[in-house]
């Protein structure tokens, strides 16, 4: 158990005499894995700042009066990453995006049975996570509410027929044995959702000798959070290490399209266009507005489409006048 340390450090020919890992991030401060040991409550020196470190960074470290301290932040192969929420105690404190965890690779999206869900959330999420550096797979957790459950999952393969998909629950330990089956040995995995989906439940159940205290969920469906910090915990019965996180009350990505998977359809359909750069809104000869109108595809999946795709691109404006305005 080394954190991947060893792997990293060969893969980008470091030297690995001060490279640590960050295994957990509370306010200012990070527990670190370096040379066999945790240390905890580590900060970094003044020219790091606490803004730029989050949870799976390997970073360099100097060693004084037995402490240590970071002083730089390592390569990333890979960003787990959303839209801020609104939700923080000071405009001021405002930023763009919101890094959940760093050198990931697969990504476990819990969405309970038991709370709303709709197509347009679950392309929400993969809008946001979905990557190539990455493996995404959905968890349907609470699958109790047996007939919520298979509903979901039927929705979600309905639209995309590709996508990983597993049913849980806490009372069957054959779905969790699935679960682990998912996660490789030796990698990173991530748990994401909404709060009161069961992250600390699954997490519990993976680590027996580390529980974490879960709340009960309220009558009307609203998990509480019960996740204060992200923190990456290593499962030797797995060989693998699994990140928790906070559960999140509102979801909007920073990232484009990935439309290789996310509406793959109208990207199809787009490539028999009139026009190479058709909007497909009010041109003529579109094959997209064409699809709908012969019901290839629906008009709510085409709604949905160009709802992300202008909320992309809304972003996209707002992060070149935030450069423009730096010059």
């Amino acid at each position: 158990m080394d954190y991947g340390i060893k792997k990293y450090v060969e893969e980008f020919n470091f030297d690995n005499n001060d490279v640590a890992r960050v295994v957990t991030k509370y306010g200012y401060f990070y527990n670190l894995f370096f040379k066999n040991r945790t240390y905890s409550k580590v900060t970094a020196v003044n020219q790091v700042s606490s803004n730029q470190i989050f949870v799976g960074d390997f970073v360099r470290v100097v060693e004084m009066d037995g402490a240590i301290f970071i002083t730089e932040v390592l390569e990333r192969k890979s960003i787990v990453s959303k839209e801020s929420s609104t939700a923080m105690k000071s405009y001021h404190e405002r930023k763009d995006e919101q890094i959940l965890a760093t050198n990931v690779d697969r990504i476990f999206i819990l969405i309970a049975a038991d709370q709303k869900f709709t197509i347009g959330k679950f392309e929400r999420y993969i809008l946001t996570f979905k990557n190539d550096t990455n493996d995404l797979n959905i968890i349907i957790t609470k699958s109790d509410f047996e007939d919520k459950a298979k509903h979901i999952r039927a929705e979600i393969l309905k639209i995309y027929p590709d996508t990983n998909t597993l049913l849980m629950s806490q009372n069957d330990k054959n779905s969790l044995e699935k679960f682990k089956a998912l996660v490789d040995k030796g990698t990173v995995s991530i748990l994401l959702g909404a709060s009161g989906v069961g992250k600390s439940t699954l997490f519990n159940k993976l680590f027996c000798d580390e529980e974490q205290s879960t709340q009960e969920v309220r009558v009307d469906g609203k998990g509480k959070h019960t996740t204060t910090s992200t923190k990456m915990i290593f499962n030797k019965e797995l060989n693998a290490y699994i990140i928790d996180t906070p559960g999140f009350k509102t979801i909007s990505a920073v990232q484009k399209i990935d439309e290789s998977f996310l509406f793959s359809n109208i990207q199809d359909l787009a490539v028999k266009c009139k026009f190479r750069d058709c909007a497909h809104d009010h041109e003529p000869d579109c094959a997209v507005k064409k699809a709908i109108d012969d019901g290839e595809i629906s008009e709510a999946y085409y709604e949905r489409y160009l709802e992300n795709k202008r909320i992309i691109e809304g972003q996209e404006r707002h992060q070149r006048l935030k450069e423009r305005m730096k010059k």
